[in-house]
């Protein structure tokens, strides 16, 4: 799974791709799907989140690839459900020389960096991105 570097470069560069990582409820997700996959209600029953606000969540996590729908199934009142699962492997966050940084390691193998202002592969020439 790789990270959807278009939807990522729209959102907010000094906040916002940080924030999706570094959010309380964005974390607690990440790593309870991490383990499993889970519907929005399980996360949002087993997290105590609001409902509304998994939903929102995971729709912003879901737009970048740190959260994909592995799974999708009608409940017996013919709801639709998604079940979701993390795909983010390893992430650090660092401060360094007043611009946040991240590592990303996706399930999938994939690697970026978040220099505080694009994303880019470590393999790949960054200006090529």
């Amino acid at each position: 799974m790789n990270i959807n570097r278009e939807h990522w470069a729209t959102l907010d560069a000094n906040n916002f791709q940080v924030s999706l990582l570094t959010d309380p409820y964005n974390r607690r997700i990440l790593a309870y799907a991490a383990t499993r996959c889970v519907s929005a209600q399980e996360l949002s029953e087993k997290l105590d989140i609001p409902i509304a606000v998994c939903y929102r969540r995971i729709k912003e996590m879901e737009a970048v690839g740190l959260i994909k729908v592995v799974e999708r199934y009608l409940n017996r009142k013919g709801k639709r459900v998604n079940i979701y699962k993390s795909m983010v492997k390893r992430a650090k966050i660092e401060f360094r020389d007043g611009c946040w940084m991240a590592d990303l390691e996706m399930m999938g193998g994939s690697q970026y960096q978040w220099d505080g202002d694009s994303l880019f592969n470590p393999g790949e020439n960054k200006n090529q991105q």
